[in-house]
């Protein structure tokens, strides 16, 4: 995401239409004024703002290597300090070489707020099973 206004009515939506746990993640980019997104949103007005409609797991996905979803995490623990994070992390921006789309960083590490290694379905199912309770099925 990269609106509050958007994240929060879709977490409000999927809320008051299902039962199923909402996890809300923003996509950063780095900038003179520090990180934000497209529409100039900070990592911990983002989660704020989408832990208050309901996000029972919030966080930063895409864009940026390791580094910088560290200080990314920071924000918005700092924010939502009760809320689990998730934060996918890839190979930083991709560049264009020889018409490819290459990724320049290479992955090192798994996802920071998960198990290493773990495919994506398997590090949500963990999430769901860690961090929601009984009340969604997986406690």
């Amino acid at each position: 995401m990269s609106s509050v206004v958007e994240a929060e009515q879709a977490i409000k939506a999927t809320k008051e239409n299902t039962k199923l746990p909402v996890i809300c993640t923003f996509a950063f980019e780095p900038g003179i004024k520090g990180f934000r997104t497209m529409m100039g949103v900070k990592p911990d007005r983002a989660a704020k703002v989408a832990a208050a409609a309901g996000a029972d797991i919030v966080g930063a996905n895409c864009g940026n290597g390791i580094s910088n979803m560290i200080e990314i995490t920071r924000q918005m623990r700092a924010a939502a300090p009760n809320v689990p994070i998730l934060i996918h992390a890839n190979a930083g921006p991709p560049v264009m070489e020889d018409g490819k789309t290459v990724f320049k960083r290479r992955r090192t590490h798994g996802f920071l707020c998960g198990r290493v290694g773990a495919s994506r379905r398997q590090h949500y199912r963990w999430l769901l099973r860690e961090h929601s309770g009984p009340h969604y099925g997986y406690g």
